[in-house]
């Protein structure tokens, strides 16, 4: 086989790909044919060999698109469990302030002087929430910088922020809690009325 044939058939085996889909080849993949036709036993190969140097090629390519689709199918299971987890905890913080701030209210018509009590624990909750709906925006950054491979160190560093976040909020969170839990346990040396966790009638 001359350069001119050799050139024609190369061409003619990657029309066949781009027909079929095919973007990008991997350079080794080009190389392993090349090998393979450069090492064949014919100085012209044979019909047979022709069509074992286009299978192996095929093959290796459905092979690195199988694996890039793969790839591209858990990167996009991470980022929806991400945003799912972000909307979770954006839920829970939020619902715990305002559950909160409803008992506050009813506290604050019963007996206020123990409303200073559960001051600390509504600031931990609001800043859970406020933590959490963060992490939206800082995600959307980390996903902009990765787009740019100037910039994916940068995507990189913000993304290790967010985790860093993350855990703060479930902290943060917790620390709602734990002081909640404390409030609870002072409210006692209050004297309320027999009826204050009793719901009004009407």
């Amino acid at each position: 086989m001359d350069i001119r044939a050799f050139a024609d058939q190369f061409a003619s085996e990657m029309e066949a790909l781009q027909a079929r889909g095919v973007k990008t080849v991997p350079i080794e993949s080009i190389v392993q044919y090349l090998n393979l036709v450069r090492n064949s036993s014919h100085p012209t190969p044979t019909p047979a060999e022709l069509e074992e140097f286009k299978a192996t090629l095929a093959e290796q390519v459905e092979f690195r698109r199988l694996r890039h689709e793969t790839d591209l199918e858990m990167f996009k299971s991470v980022i929806l469990s991400g945003q799912n987890a972000i909307r979770s905890m954006l839920l829970v913080c939020g619902g715990a302030s305002v559950a909160l701030l409803a008992f506050l209210g009813h506290l604050a018509t019963q007996h206020s002087k123990a409303l200073p009590l559960f001051a600390v624990c509504l600031a931990w909750f609001a800043i859970a929430t406020l933590l959490a709906a963060s992490l939206s925006c800082l995600t959307y950054l980390s996903q902009w910088l990765y787009a740019d491979e100037r910039t994916e160190k940068i995507g990189f560093g913000v993304n290790v922020i967010v985790i860093i976040v993350a855990l703060g909020v479930i902290g943060t969170f917790g620390g709602g809690i734990w002081y909640t839990y404390a409030a609870f346990l002072e409210l006692n040396q209050y004297t309320l009325p027999p009826n204050f966790l009793t719901p009004a009638a009407g």
